[in-house]
């Protein structure tokens, strides 16, 4: 797992999802709102999936994102 400090973007989407997860892209754009695009949402979800913060399991035809520690243990 990559622990390296996280940027703006991916703190935002991180946080969105200690508050409630497992959560779809859709979801979290959701939650975050304009100006994000839904693209630049799924690819921070699909990046920090690829460092190891992040797993996934399909849920038709999206990923449903939950973090793999919690936001005290992240920390």
């Amino acid at each position: 797992m990559n622990l390296e400090p996280l940027g703006t973007l991916e703190t935002m989407v991180m946080e969105a999802l200690w508050a409630e997860f497992p959560a779809t892209a859709r979801e979290i754009h959701t939650s975050l709102g304009p100006p994000r695009a839904y693209t630049t949402i799924m690819t921070t979800l699909d990046r920090l999936h690829h460092k190891g913060i992040l797993v996934r399991e399909k849920d038709g035809l999206a990923w449903r994102y939950r973090p793999i520690l919690g936001k005290a243990a992240y920390e």
